[in-house]
């Protein structure tokens, strides 16, 4: 930057952060990131009572602790919805509105748990088949994702609010214009002695700091934008097994154009 500039550009960027402080503003714009990515999200809606549920669950446990179910474990995100398909799951009923905001967004697949979502499709996952499951897993974690998702997250346990910081880039392909960008709260290391046999329960789905059917965004190929949001976690969470989960998706087609992870601290 030239020096007869400096001062200038100090207070338009100044101008340009005091105005960007609401939760869902761009901050940055700029070249995307020369980073790429083949980390999948695996949605599974899932019901405390639902017995097929079990294998299903235990499937994507082994998958969890990096037992080597597919090519690369790590690559693979979890998030595990609990649904209206039978009545009291105390893990749809801890935030009703979010697993059945997220339960509707793919046409109310409550009645046919265990039912998956790889990046958003269902077409070739559907229920439960494990041959069927890693196959698709395993294709999908072949690919580079077309969009890069990078994110910092900072939390105070004693207010319980944080900031996310992060930064979506397209890397390839053409302008998607029906975007949303979903931010998850999930909490490992749940107990309950439920009607199915289950009792203990990972990756659930417990807050959606972003609107249910997602927040609007904008982003054009070969550009990257970054955001900053504050959050308030939800009380009941335990903030030492929660983690955050971003991802992009098409509002029109559902398919998830990139996923990433971090643990809340």
């Amino acid at each position: 930057m030239r020096k007869a500039k400096y001062c200038f550009s100090v207070l338009i960027i100044a101008l340009f952060f005091y105005s960007c402080e609401s939760n869902d503003g761009i901050i940055i714009q700029g070249i995307v990131p020369d980073s790429s990515s083949s980390k999948v999200l695996m949605e599974l809606f899932t019901n405390t009572s639902c017995i097929p549920c079990v294998q299903a669950n235990i499937y994507l446990d082994r998958i969890s602790i990096l037992s080597g179910v597919t090519i690369n474990d790590t690559n693979v995100i979890i998030i595990r919805i609990h649904t209206t398909l039978f009545p009291n799951d105390p893990f749809y009923s801890f935030n009703s509105a979010d697993n059945l905001a997220r339960q509707q967004y793919y046409v109310t697949p409550g009645f046919a748990n265990p039912k998956g979502y790889l990046m958003g499709s269902d077409s070739t996952i559907g229920n439960f088949n494990e041959a069927v499951w890693t196959a698709e897993i395993n294709n999908r974690l072949a690919e580079t994702n077309s969009f890069v998702i990078t994110f910092t997250v900072t939390y105070d346990s004693l207010s319980r609010n944080g900031t996310l910081d992060y930064e979506i880039g397209q890397l390839s392909g053409s302008q998607v214009n029906d975007l949303v960008l979903h931010i998850a709260v999930t909490e490992n290391d749940l107990f309950y002695n439920a009607p199915n046999g289950e009792t203990h329960f990972e990756n659930t789905l417990r807050d959606l700091i972003t609107p249910g059917n997602g927040e609007n965004i904008t982003i054009n190929p070969g550009q990257s934008s970054t955001f900053s949001k504050n959050f308030t976690l939800m009380n009941g969470i335990d903030h030492k097994h929660a983690h955050i989960i971003l991802f992009i998706q098409s509002v029109s087609s559902k398919e998830v154009f990139a996923v990433e992870k971090k643990p809340l601290e």
